[in-house]
């Protein structure tokens, strides 16, 4: 019944605001509820004073399932790529935060792609290898992943905040950290060369098929 009654106060006030809400975007309140492919739970809130968030299995199939079409057909266009990418977008943002923004990259540059005064040229649609590996990691990644969850009962403390960042190429390959605890106010930089046995890891195909190889990148970086 609260439920009910806070819906109704929130339309009502709205409605005499004159920014009155779509009917056909209502829903009713209820344990669990699908906004845009992101399912929220409710269910332990009275309980465990938890709330959850997720992808539907739906929603990752159907971008998935895009993905491979583009692949078969061997053409990803500029809005197609703007399409998955804000699907993509949504989903991580809601449920976890900026997961896999590196992996976008295949399609942050397809979906930006200028319009020549000739039109789109051919090979500025092709599907590459890159995104073949791009796709490869979110199918990995969409089939693992755990609810994004938020519990009231603890108590808020200040963060520790981690960046990382890698670079690759000829000359250098390097990694690094930058670690920042909110609480001490201390702060933890780290940077260093990628030794060779992790760059031999990443570069085999049985053991990361979803990362790009060094001819891959140029074959990508080419294309575009």
């Amino acid at each position: 019944m609260w439920a009910s009654s806070a819906q109704y106060c929130l339309n009502s006030i709205h409605t005499m605001l004159g920014m009155e809400f779509e009917p056909s975007k209502h829903k009713e309140a209820a344990p669990s509820n699908i906004i845009l492919g992101v399912e929220v739970h409710l269910q332990e809130f009275l309980s465990e004073c938890k709330v959850s968030f997720s992808p539907t299995k739906k929603r990752c199939e159907e971008i998935l399932h895009q993905l491979r079409e583009c692949e078969r057909r061997g053409i990803i266009t500029v809005m197609e790529a703007a399409s998955v990418l804000g699907r993509l977008g949504f989903i991580f943002t809601a449920s976890y935060r900026s997961l896999g923004r590196a992996a976008l990259q295949p399609l942050i540059h397809r979906a930006a792609a200028k319009k020549s005064s000739q039109g789109f040229t051919k090979t500025s649609q092709f599907w590459t290898a890159a995104m073949t590996h791009m796709k490869d990691f979110f199918q990995e990644l969409l089939a693992n992943l755990p609810p994004l969850e938020f519990c009231f009962r603890k108590y808020a403390r200040a963060k520790v905040i981690v960046y990382s960042d890698a670079s690759f190429s000829l000359m250098r390959s390097g990694l690094g950290f930058v670690v920042i605890d909110q609480e001490s106010g201390e702060r933890f930089v780290s940077a260093a060369v990628c030794p060779p046995w992790l760059l031999a890891i990443w570069s085999s195909i049985d053991r990361a098929p979803w990362l790009i190889h060094d001819d891959l990148r140029n074959d990508e970086t080419a294309t575009h």
